[in-house]
């Protein structure tokens, strides 16, 4: 990443709009047009729509409020007050991250959302999550999210080629992101694949 996609956004850059989440099975659900649109623009958050549009023939490409919400993205917008949840009755309170694992992804999360990414799923890239300079309506993503454990972790030469293989197959970089307990942040290193001709 370069100094210039790392600008971080202050609390006063971000407009609270309290949202209304409805909690259902563990999943953050958004169903107001209004409130997607506010989530989407004033603090980055894309969700996914998951509902069907009745009228049309080809409902695999096609989807429709509600608005699904991972977990980052729901504990994210509790934090910084811009929504409030209706947990479904008989369910607990959200407590999201929990583990280890969690905590991670979490952190991740927020640190890349702070200096102000637009962050999707990734799982379908083999990592946590893509990361996008712009909204994703608009551009592609520019990374490929790679946790690793440690900042001295190493990575077998079979699986760095591997995931920088693919990454570059789908014009994105992969990013090994690693926790840096003394200083309490995450440390980033890109990589892509270029063959020897």
């Amino acid at each position: 990443m370069t100094d210039s996609e790392q600008s971080t956004l202050g609390p006063d850059e971000l407009i609270p709009t309290p949202c209304q989440i409805t909690v259902c099975q563990g999943m953050g659900l958004v169903w107001t047009v209004e409130e997607m649109q506010a989530l989407r623009t004033r603090h980055r958050i894309v969700g996914t729509l998951m509902g069907s549009v009745p009228d049309q023939a080809m409902q695999n490409t096609t989807h429709a409020l509600p608005l699904s919400l991972c977990a980052e993205e729901v504990t994210l917008l509790l934090e910084i007050g811009a929504a409030t949840l209706t947990p479904e009755s008989g369910t607990t309170p959200w407590i999201y991250p929990q583990t280890a694992t969690e905590k991670r992804r979490y952190t991740l999360f927020k640190d890349l959302w702070h200096r102000g990414y637009y962050l999707t799923s990734g799982l379908k890239f083999g990592g946590e999550f893509l990361v996008y300079l712009d909204d994703p309506d608009w551009s592609h993503s520019r990374f490929i999210t790679s946790i690793l454990a440690s900042p001295i972790q190493g990575i077998p030469s079979a699986q760095l080629v591997a995931l920088s293989r693919l990454g570059t197959g789908v014009t994105k970089s992969r990013l090994f992101c690693a926790f840096d307990e003394a200083r309490e942040t995450y440390r980033y290193h890109t990589v892509n694949w270029t063959p020897l001709d």
